[in-house]
């Protein structure tokens, strides 16, 4: 099945901590401005810049309104938000730090993964220090089939992760099979916020809103400037891109190699 690709936002003026060329309206032809190529090593499946023109999609219709865990990162109207990520996670306790970068490698945010300390867990950081959000990955070490919880710099649970049943998911996204995993970020009351779905180890990933419109999409990239793993994050405008962060970190750790 052809993977879906991301639909065109329209450009306009942003107001945001990242930088704005990081905020970008998508091009007439988006094929025409890509930063970055393919890695040779990705996914066999059609990726999000391979075929028609990737295209971002606004804000999901007919969705409730719902405390953002990022209030500051929410991708303002006609812009989508670009970034890059290390592909560093894995199953193992992890004492390791990275940024995340724009695709001509500006950082932007710091994420510190520290599953050694009291707050054990995968911190995003804003380049002054300030925290923004963490996953709490204490019970992925502790409890047989355990799973994350997304949380505030307090560290109060904003969501939690839950698998997501195959049908579902293939309802939403016609490019994952039965046989591929999903997961669901539920808020405290038990309401799906977004289902992140796809190809994990070569993260070619989407995430859904809970009507299925696709707000974020992943895939390798490589940069000219550094010849270790990255991949391409890409957000739509309206979205909390710190909650999509979040997401991906927590569903990469779960999903990740034996460390």
């Amino acid at each position: 099945a052809r993977r879906r690709g991301l639909r065109q936002s329209i450009g306009g003026e942003a107001t945001h901590p990242w930088d704005r060329a990081t905020l970008r309206g998508a091009p007439a032809d988006p094929r025409q401005s890509q930063p970055s190529q393919p890695s040779p090593a990705s996914s066999p499946r059609p990726t999000l810049l391979a075929g028609p023109s990737p295209r971002l999609e606004g804000k999901a219709s007919g969705q409730q309104p719902t405390k953002h865990l990022c209030p500051c990162l929410v991708v303002p109207d006609g812009v989508e938000l670009v970034c890059a990520m290390r592909d560093i996670l894995t199953k193992a306790r992890q004492d390791a730090s990275f940024s995340i970068i724009d695709m001509k490698g500006k950082c932007l945010s710091e994420i510190v993964v520290d599953e050694t300390g009291q707050q054990c867990g995968i911190h995003v950081r804003l380049l002054d220090g300030t925290p923004l959000a963490w996953v709490r990955t204490r019970m992925l070490h502790e409890r047989p089939f355990g799973l994350p919880e997304i949380c505030f710099p307090s560290g109060q649970a904003f969501c939690t992760l839950v698998r997501a049943k195959s049908r579902r998911v293939v309802e939403f996204d016609s490019s994952c099979s039965e046989e591929d995993d999903g997961y669901e970020m539920r808020d405290l009351s038990g309401r799906t916020l977004c289902t992140v779905c796809g190809d994990f180890p070569d993260k070619v990933v989407n995430v859904l809103s809970p009507t299925g419109q696709l707000i974020c999409a992943t895939e390798p990239c490589t940069l000219p400037f550094d010849d270790r793993r990255h991949y391409q994050v890409r957000v739509a405008p309206g979205v909390d891109a710190g909650l999509v962060i979040c997401g991906l970190l927590a569903v990469h750790k779960i999903e990740g190699a034996h460390g």
